[in-house]
């Protein structure tokens, strides 16, 4: 059983073990969904994108504009900060047709995960993907039972994390 803070499980998966290659695997697969979403996002004018709730990886959830866009293909959430946070406006025909090819993006699902860690519920873990050429670091609300798994806490958990923003956001 790993150590728990705040309800939450922290693990690192060696990518050597048999896990952590059927894990890279995933990861990999993910990261191409991620990037497939942000050339999308270039594509349609936004400069940022939130990745859809309902995937693991993958997917666009919402699109950010610094100008508002045009209001017979984009629904406007909210106003955060510089950015218009939109929804492509499905009740328009432009809407409709970006909504359709945001749709068609490459995802990760949460179940894709089931044949590793069994089934749980939709956004029980969360990995950390930055070092998943070494190591895989994971945080789950509930303890999970996988051949290869580490115990760590919250604090390494944290690390990868911040260490993956910062390679995304300052990439080489």
């Amino acid at each position: 059983m790993s150590k728990k803070t705040e309800n939450k499980y922290f693990y690192r998966l060696p990518i050597e073990s048999a896990a952590g290659q059927k894990m890279k695997e995933l990861l990999v697969k993910g990261e191409a969904a991620w990037k497939a979403a942000a050339c999308l996002t270039k594509e349609l004018g936004a400069v940022r994108f939130t990745t859809n709730p309902a995937f693991l990886i993958g997917g666009i959830g919402q699109l950010y504009f610094t100008k508002k866009p045009n209001e017979r293909a984009y629904e406007t959430i909210r106003r955060r900060g510089r950015y218009f946070e939109c929804y492509p406006n499905r009740g328009k025909e432009a809407g409709a047709k970006i909504l359709e090819r945001i749709l068609k993006l490459p995802t990760v699902h949460f179940k894709e995960l089931e044949p590793l860690f069994g089934q749980h519920e939709a956004g029980w873990m969360t990995p950390a993907f930055f070092d998943y050429r070494e190591d895989i670091y994971l945080a789950s609300v509930e303890p999970l039972e996988l051949e290869g798994l580490v115990e760590t806490n919250e604090s390494v958990w944290a690390a990868m994390n911040a260490a993956r923003e910062i390679t995304e956001n300052n990439p080489k």
